[in-house]
This record gives C-alpha cells, sequence and structure tokens, in this order.
C-alpha cells in the first residue's frame, strides 16, 4: 500500500468542424464560461472570414455557456440548438 496524492489539471477544448469537409479548429482553455466562449466565437468569426455579407450557421448543444443571453454573438453568425440531452447528434462529439 502507498499513499497516492491525486491532483488534476482540467483542460476543455473547444472545436469548431464543417460538416461537409471535416475541416477542424481546436481551441484549449483551462476553464468554460461565458467570456472565454465569446471570444472564442469572435477569433472564429475572424478567421473564417464571417461576416454579415458571409454568414454561417454553428451548430451547438445547450450548454450554459452557450445558451445565456450574455454570450456576445458576433454579427453574421448565427445559433442553432441541438435538442437537450442528445450527445448522438453533435458531430464534433464523435472527434
Amino acid at each position: 500500500m502507498a499513499p497516492v496524492y491525486w491532483r488534476f489539471e482540467w483542460c476543455w477544448v473547444y472545436g469548431f468542424v464543417e460538416p461537409s469537409t471535416g475541416e477542424s479548429e481546436w481551441w484549449l482553455f483551462d476553464r468554460v464560461d461565458t467570456q472565454i466562449m465569446s471570444l472564442i466565437l469572435e477569433a472564429f468569426v475572424q478567421a473564417q472570414g464571417i461576416n454579415q455579407e458571409h454568414p454561417a450557421l454553428l451548430v451547438m448543444d445547450r450548454a450554459g455557456w452557450h445558451t445565456t443571453d450574455k454570450l456576445e454573438i458576433p454579427p453574421g453568425l448565427f445559433l442553432e440548438f441541438l435538442p437537450g440531452y442528445s450527445p448522438e447528434l453533435q458531430p464534433l462529439s464523435r472527434l
């Protein structure tokens, strides 16, 4: 028998996948919250050239930081939410 001191470091993966091509983009952070999600969405639309002239639809699950009114959604990005408790519908979960 030996004493064990469990320690954990959490890493949260934010990911975007284009279903038709499989092209993906990944972000790693040490936490999840609305502020981080807002910053990631802004970086995503900048990287992909999304704006009001070139809009995009982003499908997400119903995590609290996705559905809050405090989430800042950049212009040209439209959100669609999956039904609750349906991880099998989330393509990102398979990756």
